[in-house]
């Protein structure tokens, strides 16, 4: 009837309906107790119109205890016989299904073991029927086991398997020639089993199980992933048996394949950990990141070419980089962490290869490896960073051992241009990097040091980028171009548009760089420009030679850190080569202070960031640290204030090693030219060699405190150069030594220099001195300014004292027919030398306003016969014109002469008093200006000339109020001899007095 289902089925064979359930409108069958034996089962389905459908099939009961119920019929309603094994139990069942081969061919024979017990036999399945497994609520163990390996002519047996509920295991023990899991969610998938003839012969579709064990053995593997981001490990368990293991898939435990094993994963974001090494014939692995911690060894691994892997992640040094080259795609990264790798490694495919860092991974080429080279780049637009490249083998016993690798990193070929080499230490090496016939390369940010050649680079090498590198300490050169043509220039010997900047290349014993590109047909030396400018070569004036460099050979030049006896030659030049004029350097970095400034976003401060120089920089011997970037203390980078505790003018917001300093010397290689250093307070040891425009700004000369350190100049001028100092003592100069050195411009202002052969020595060069003191040491100064070599000095307000035992001169002035020299000094003391000033032939010489007493044998020397030193209007330590003339040698102006000494003690230089000036014939009259009128231009308004007696053949024009006193009645006649008729004086002022003159 519509909505109901009646069911009679027959228990005793009788043929009749034994029991009838009808039921509305679902059925439930009441338990039946069946002994052990086969039965049959008919299923007739029948409607008011008639029978539907009549099917049968069998059970086979095997005992009351059984856990298995085995039947045969149609599952899953396709017309074929299936065979159906239910798990009925709820403790933990081990259940086998076994697939052997059938006498007569066709489909296997299938056995059901509870166990070790046999449930079922059945044979003849027909094609296209399956087997269901269903578990039950136990933990169930299902087992597979075919004892075939080819079924040509037979269908696949298909198995589905259904764990049901518990911890369920699938173990399977299937020979294969090609088997693959392919997995799709954490508990269900798929095994498929291939024949020799690459036919399917067995599939096994399951869900709601735990791990898969497979101990059958075979050709090919395949794992496939599930579409979700998978994180799988591969690791040995022992005993010949690998685990493939991770949270989104069953566990696998296999035995390796002895031809290739492939594991994919099946979507974004996977990932494989290879935990333990594993050797097989051929690998292909194909995973966004491949972790490797264990060596992979295969004559074959078909990764690079089949693969999505973008990431390889060589977690130790157990692993090689070899192997992660080979597994990732191209345009991928490996990634190669802290360690020491025993390893040639060549980069065949245009990848990145990233150490952890130059300090924590470093690559050793073996003795015997398989290349030459640590690291060979092989493949367009490769990039290599962080890491130690070197070598094995640098000793004396191994030094000429031919195995041994030549090249950190090496470049060879036109079609692997566009690499990028970064953040490396590459050192040890017969050569740091060498590039051939390669080009559009940039090479920035490494340390290329202690190889025997920095770079090398031949043939055709353009549009490289060499940045921010130390190429420094290597046993020759620093940067070599080669002819590799043999003098034919095919191809191109050059390096056309490149730009090499901003390195230090400094300290390489025979050279900084060396061209030989020239000779035979190549471009004549010159005309084959290298872009060097702004580098560092160790001098801020590099030396230039067309000579080749001169190392010694290879076998002979052990440096004595690897057991030789080879050290730097010293006197090498900076550019050399017979093509050396193809080397555009100029403007060269003046220093080598390394900045550690990031030049370019992201790009880090490793291997060299030369100093752009900034327009005032601070020097303090006692920073105070506001932030601490690290390491702890005063360090490069870290924000300081000034310590006003000790006098420092206020300063803060500084950053050390940029615009604040603790050392002269460096922030004088920091100061951009015409810029300002400011001196604070405290005592700062070292010489200054001041080749650029700067002012150095102390605060005084009691705070701001210079010691040269016994060093034989302790402030060096430069010709060319404008330079003020300002406020700062220098002292601590070598006995022999110079003070201070002028061969530039140089104004010196309220400054103290002591010691020193001659104190401040002006050679050819121009000094402005202004209310500054030249001391001599206390016994071994000649000279307290000596000006030589067509130098000219101006001296101020200042004070120059020589140490009354050893010193010549105060101030010396000395030239040459070709070049004088000259000197002009005013409102100074010169005393205790034996001459307060000192004329030699061809000097230029006038002081005035100043003091000249207090020498040991005379206030002025002229030793040039030809020239008058006009000394008019000093004080002598008399007014007696007698002893006045006995403080003088030689042709001497000393009229007029001061009355009084200084009139402020506490003043710097000489404060004279020129109210009262007298007026003598003795010594020299300089110029054409008469004495009486010297006297009357330069006393004070309302002042006194006082005119000693003797004939003045002059006029006279008063032209200021004063007094003109003749010392004697008459004893001062005024008379010129002109013979024309003239007014002798003339007054043009008010309050005039004119006494006691004769005037004709």
């Amino acid at each position: 009837a519509p909505g109901t289902t009646e069911v009679r089925w027959d228990t005793d064979g009788d043929g009749e309906a034994d029991d009838a359930v009808t039921s509305s409108p679902t059925l439930t069958l009441p338990p039946h107790t069946l002994t052990p034996g086969s039965y049959a089962f008919r299923l007739r389905v029948t409607d008011q119109q008639g029978l539907v459908s009549d099917s049968s099939t069998t059970m086979s009961v095997v005992g009351e205890a059984s856990r298995i119920s085995v039947l045969s019929g149609d599952v899953d309603g396709d017309g074929i016989s299936d065979i159906s094994i239910q798990i009925v139990g709820s403790e933990q069942n081990d259940v086998r299904l076994e697939l052997a081969s059938s006498p007569g061919g066709g489909m296997p024979i299938v056995r059901v073991y509870d166990g070790d017990t046999l449930v079922s036999e059945q044979s003849g399945r027909p094609v296209g029927g399956k087997i269901y497994v269903l578990g039950g609520t136990g933990n169930d163990a299902f087992t597979v086991r075919a004892t075939f390996s080819d079924m040509s002519t037979a269908d696949v047996t298909q198995i589905i398997y259904d764990g049901g509920e518990g911890f369920d295991t699938l173990s399977l023990s299937l020979n294969y020639t090609k088997i693959t899991y392919d997995y799709r969610n954490p508990s269900d998938g798929k095994i498929s089993v291939q024949d020799s003839s690459l036919t399917e012969i067995v599939s096994i579709d399951y869900t709601g199980l735990e791990p898969i064990v497979n101990t059958g053995t075979g050709a090919d593997a395949e794992f496939i992933l599930t579409g979700n981001a998978d994180d799988a490990t591969l690791t040995d368990i022992g005993g010949g048996t690998y685990r493939l293991s991770g949270a989104s898939f069953e566990d696998t435990d296999f035995a390796l394949p002895t031809g290739s094993l492939t594991i994919r994963g099946g979507g974004d974001g996977d990932s494989l950990t290879i935990a333990s090494a594993i050797s097989v014939p051929s690998i292909t692995l194909d995973f966004e990141t491949i972790n490797l911690a264990a060596n992979v060894t295969a004559t074959t691994a078909l990764a690079g070419g089949a693969t999505t892997t973008t990431t390889v992640n060589v977690q130790n040094n157990t692993a090689q980089i070899a192997d992660a080259i080979t597994l990732v795609a191209a345009g991928g990264t490996v990634n190669v962490a802290a360690g020491v790798y025993n390893e040639d490694v060549a980069v065949n495919k245009s990848i990145s290869l990233l150490g952890a860092g130059a300090a924590l991974t470093t690559v050793i080429g073996p003795i015997g490896g398989t290349s030459s080279t640590t690291i060979s780049i092989d493949a367009p637009g490769v990039e290599v960073a962080g890491f130690t490249i070197t070598r094995a083998g640098n000793n004396t016993t191994d030094w000429n051992n031919p195995a041994l690798n030549s090249s950190g990193i090496a470049i060879q070929g036109a079609g692997d241009d566009g690499s990028l080499v970064h953040d490396n230490i590459i050192t040890g090496m017969r050569t740091g990097i060498d590039v051939n016939n390669s080009s559009t390369h940039t090479i920035r940010n490494n340390r290329i040091v202690d190889n025997r050649t920095g770079l090398i680079f031949r043939n055709q090498t353009d549009n490289l980028t060499v940045v921010e590198n130390v190429i420094a300490n290597n046993w020759t050169v620093g940067v070599l171009f080669l002819d590799a043509s043999a003098g034919t220039n095919s191809p191109l010997q050059q390096a056309a548009s490149s730009t090499f900047s901003n390195n230090n290349i400094s300290g390489n014993w025979y050279g900084q760089i060396v061209d030989r590109q020239t000779g035979g047909s190549l471009p004549a030396a010159g005309a084959n420009p290298k872009n060097f400018v702004g580098n560092w070569f160790g001098t801020p004036s590099p030396s230039t030679t067309i000579a080749n460099s001169a190392e010694s050979g290879y076998a002979a030049l052990i440096p004595v850190a690897f057991g030789g006896a080879a050290t730097p030659p010293g006197g090498q030049p900076e550019i050399a080569g017979p093509a050396s004029a193809n080397f555009v350097i100029n403007p060269v970095l003046q220093t080598g202070l390394d900045t550690d400034v990031e030049t370019t976003p992201g790009r880090g401060i490793f291997g060299f960031q030369g100093y752009t120089p900034l327009p005032q920089v601070w020097v303090d011997n006692d920073w105070v640290v506001i932030v601490d970037i690290g390491p702890a203390g005063l360090s490069q980078g870290d924000t300081v204030a000034s310590d006003a505790d000790d006098g420092d003018a206020i300063v803060a917001g500084k950053f050390f090693g940029y615009d604040a300093y603790s050392s002269l010397t460096d922030s004088l290689a920091a100061v951009a030219a015409n810029g300002t250093i400011h001196v604070l307070a405290g005592s700062f040891t070292g010489a200054l060699n001041i080749n650029k425009n700067v002012t150095i700004d102390g605060q005084s000369d009691s705070l701001s405190l210079i010691n040269a350190g016994g060093a034989s100049t302790g402030i060096f001028v430069g010709s060319g150069n404008n330079v003020a100092i300002d406020d700062v003592a220098l002292s601590g100069i070598g006995a022999a030594g110079v003070g201070v050195h002028v061969q530039g411009n140089l104004d010196l202002t309220d400054s103290t220099v002591t010691g020193g052969q001659t104190v401040v020595f002006v050679d050819g060069g121009d000094l402005d001195m202004l209310r500054t003191r030249a001391q001599a040491a206390p016994t071994f100064s000649i000279y307290g300014v000596s000006v030589a070599g067509g130098g000219v000095a101006d001296i101020v307000d200042s004070e120059i004292t020589g140490n009354g035992v050893s010193t010549a001169a105060a101030v010396a002035v000395s030239g040459s027919l070709s070049q004088a020299s000259s000197v002009s000094i005013t409102g100074s003391v010169l005393a205790s030398g034996f001459y307060g000033l000192l004329n030699n032939p061809y000097g230029v010489s006038e002081v005035h306003e100043s003091d000249l007493s207090g020498n040991m044998l005379l206030g002025v020397a002229n030793a040039d016969p030809n020239a008058v030193v006009d000394a008019s209007n000093n004080w002598w330590g008399t007014t007696n014109e007698i002893l006045v003339l006995a403080e003088t040698l030689g042709r001497v102006d000393i009229t007029p002469f001061l009355n009084a000494g200084d009139t402020n003690l506490l003043a710097r230089g000489f404060q004279a008093d020129t109210s009262l000036l007298n007026v003598t014939t003795l010594g020299e009259q300089s110029g054409a200006t008469g004495r009486i009128q010297e006297g009357v231009d330069l006393v004070d308004v309302g002042g006194t000339v006082s005119v000693r007696d003797g004939v003045y053949d002059e006029t006279v024009l008063v032209n200021k109020t004063a007094t003109l006193q003749s010392t004697n009645l008459h004893g001062a006649q005024i008379k010129p001899t002109t013979g024309l008729q003239q007014t002798v004086v003339r007054v043009d002022a008010a309050n005039v007095t004119i006494d006691g003159f004769a005037i004709q």
